[in-house]
Order: C-alpha cells, then structure tokens, then sequence
C-alpha cells in the first residue's frame, strides 16, 4: 500500500468554510474537476445526528493499462464519504483490485481552516501492484490543487 498526505491553510474560519465544502453543489463540482468524468450524481445516505453520509455515482472514460484516458469505453464507479466530527473519511469503488480510499481533516486554526489529506491507495497483484499504486496516486495528486483552486472559488477567495 502507498500513502500520501498534504497539509494546507485557507484564511477563512472552519465554520465558514464547512456548509460550503459539504454542500451538494461542491461535492458534484468537484467529481467534475476529473477530466474524464462525463456524468455525476450525489445520493444522500441516512446519517446520525452531526454526521453526514453521501455517495458520488460517476461514469466516466475508462482508462488504458498505462493510465491514459480510453474515450472508447465508459465505467461506472462510486465514491462513499462520511463526515463526522472533524473528518471526512472516503472510499472508492470501481475496479475491484484497486483500493482508494482516505481522510479529509478539517480544523481550526486560529481565523483560518488547516485541512490535512490523506489519500491511500493498494493494488494486492503481484509484479505490476506497486506500479498500479504509484500511477493511482500520481492521479490523485494531480487532483489536489484543482480541488483546492475550486473550494477557493466557492469560497469567494480568487
């Protein structure tokens, strides 16, 4: 398994930043952030009293053994988020050999927000797994700062 945590601040209180970051309208702007993403949909799960629980369908252009985006075929796959407390924790489901998941911290820090992420990710194939999981993770990498860029956005700080 490989692993790879961030930490950044944003000049805003927690509790400004929060209702934005968990609305639906983020939530679904940031599955499309993925320039392979053709559709997405938010589903709202039951959730206890100060928790929230959603998943985020996608269908999306599949990908070639290398990583590279095959707009010849579409997969199906699905990310299930739980917010409690501080933290949100998220897991996907698409391939089933390949195992993503993590954590979004959410704290406060004075007058601003710090968020620490913490993405995961295990391929269990033997030879070709570890490369799987450098290339899984260099993706979601990428990701980061055009998540970060869009939260800003929303935020009404660019």
């Amino acid at each position: 398994m490989l692993h790879e945590t961030d930490h950044w601040v944003m000049p805003l209180p927690r509790d400004q930043v929060l209702p934005t970051l968990l609305s639906d309208q983020v939530q679904l702007a940031l599955a499309h952030l993925r320039e392979d993403v053709l559709e997405a949909r938010l589903e709202r799960l039951p959730a206890a009293e100060g928790e929230q629980r959603f998943v985020i369908h996608l269908r999306s252009y599949g990908r070639t053994p290398t990583g590279k985006i095959d707009r010849g075929q579409t997969v199906r796959s699905s990310t299930h988020n739980h917010w409690r407390g501080d933290t949100l924790a998220w897991r996907w489901e698409g391939h089933r050999r390949v195992l993503v998941s993590g954590h979004l911290r959410v704290e406060r820090e004075g007058a601003q927000t710090r968020f620490t992420s913490r993405r995961e990710v295990e391929v269990p194939v033997p030879v070709v797994g570890r490369a799987i999981e450098r290339l899984v993770l260099r993706e979601l990498s990428r990701d980061e700062p055009k998540w970060r860029e869009m939260l800003a956005d929303q935020l009404g700080l660019r």
